[in-house]
This record gives structure tokens, sequence and C-alpha cells, in this order.
């Protein structure tokens, strides 16, 4: 039988959707049970081509499992997860993420501030990022 999201699968949801509202209607979000997990994700799935999707998990108290585009990685301990995954969130929405290596194994994320983060599965290489892919915005904001 499959539970029930919990508050903190809701609010990781509801953060998500608040993050995507300045771009307009440019995603699907859903909720969604994964069993081998024994998780809940909110997937948004954009509707323009070339842009990411994101997927965000809540396993355990202190561990949020992330995925951008191909790429997956586990994030431990921010000290408010919802905070940290605002910025997040709006940087791939608005196409500011980029993979390298096979399958998506190294995400790069440019937050407006210029700050840089890495989700990666293994050591990166010398160059890596000069092949990189970039993700397309997932629309215009209303605020552009």
């Amino acid at each position: 039988m499959t539970p029930e999201p919990d508050a903190r699968d809701r609010a990781v949801h509801d953060t998500l959707v608040a993050a995507l509202r300045p771009f307009g209607q440019v995603a699907e979000v859903r909720l969604e049970w994964s069993e081998p997990a024994r998780t809940w994700f909110t997937v948004v799935t954009p509707h323009a081509a070339g842009a990411a999707p994101l997927t965000v998990g809540v396993e355990d108290d202190d561990l949020l499992l992330v995925t951008v585009g191909s790429t997956t990685g586990e994030i431990a301990g921010p000290t408010d997860r919802l905070e940290w995954l605002t910025p997040l969130a709006a940087a791939v929405f608005a196409g500011r993420s980029r993979e390298a290596g096979r399958s998506g194994q190294h995400a790069r994320i440019e937050h407006e501030d210029g700050s840089r983060e890495t989700i990666s599965r293994g050591p990166g290489w010398p160059g890596m990022w000069l092949a990189a892919t970039r993700h397309a915005p997932y629309g215009p904001r209303a605020t552009d």
C-alpha cells in the first residue's frame, strides 16, 4: 500500500511550485511515489525542448535526493532545505544549468548572484565543462 505524502513531501512540492510560478504555465508538476526508493518525489517536467527536468525527494530528515536533467545527487543537511531549494530550482527553471560527462555525471547550477553549485556522481576531470550541455530555460519569467 502506498503511503500518503507527509508534511516534508508537501513542503518540497509547494516550494517547487512557488519557484516555478514567475515563469507561468511552462511545466507539469506532480507528486510521484517511487516504490524502490520508498519515497515521494516532486517531479517537474518542462514543456520547452532542451530544458532540464527537476526531481526532488526527501529521504530521512536531512537528505534531499535531487535530479537535474540526468544527474542525480544526494544533498545532505542544508540548514534550511527549502531556503536552499528555492534558488536552485529558480536557476534550473531559468536555464542556468549544465551537464557534463556520460549519462549526466555532473550538473552545474549557476545562481542569480553568480555563485555555482555542482551535483556530481564521481570525480571530475580537467576541461569537462568546456563540452557541457547547457539546458534551455523553461520559459520567460513574468518579471523579464
